[in-house]
């Protein structure tokens, strides 16, 4: 259960799955079919796997003490009834919580927001920290993106200190775009500067970490 809490997608029993993204204003869940192609039709797919998503959304709103606005993203169903059926299952659920909960009438785009009473700490924050090579984002720069910045760099160190040799202290991940995609960069620099550049690779470098030191 430990582990369920730090994952974003939780699949279910029929192949089917949920997503769930935390942000400072809100929680958003999204709901997929996944790998569940059903017996029937498609409206009946789309139906079971809703009503199996519930409750699983229920139970980890509970686990997680997810608090505040809730928005639940169903999968889209065209019949009335259907989304009928949906939002009932999921008030009936939510009746298990012991924290006061409120859920909204189903949109026509199958949306249901939901708000629970804040008590204390989200459990997934008491268990982690924000990353600090992303810093929280969910995002840290891809191998290219500082492969430029290298470049720029580069180039800027090299005309404040024109004839030194140069090594950059980088990942093995932009090293190789270095040597590989960039080698003709780098003998630009090398010849117009008069420069010799060493790339000096480690592992122990996340991607986005190098730094650029002269050497005389």
């Amino acid at each position: 259960e430990i582990s369920k809490l730090l994952q974003k997608k939780i699949w279910l029993k029929s192949g089917g799955y949920i997503v769930i993204d935390n942000t400072e204003a809100l929680t958003v869940i999204d709901v997929n079919t996944g790998r569940y192609l059903g017996r029937k039709d498609l409206e009946d797919t789309i139906l079971r796997t809703n009503l199996e998503a519930i409750k699983e959304i229920a139970y980890q709103i509970r686990l997680r003490n997810i608090g505040g606005i809730i928005v639940v993203d169903f999968i889209d169903m065209e019949k009335k009834e259907s989304r009928e059926i949906v939002f009932q299952a999921l008030v009936d659920a939510l009746k298990k919580d012991r924290i006061k909960t409120f859920a909204y009438p189903m949109s026509e785009i199958g949306v249901i927001q939901i708000t629970r009473k804040r008590t204390r700490h989200n459990i997934v924050n008491m268990l982690t920290e924000v990353c600090p090579t992303c810093d929280g984002s969910g995002y840290v720069k891809s191998r290219y993106t500082v492969c430029y910045e290298v470049l720029r760099e580069l180039r800027s160190f090299c005309r404040k200190e024109t004839g030194k040799t140069v090594n950059i202290y980088l990942s093995p991940e932009v090293a190789s775009v270095l040597y590989e995609e960039e080698k003709s960069s780098l003998e630009y620099i090398e010849k117009t500067f008069q420069t010799k550049v060493n790339i000096v690779a480690n592992p122990d470098f996340s991607v986005d970490r190098f730094y650029v030191e002269g050497k005389n």
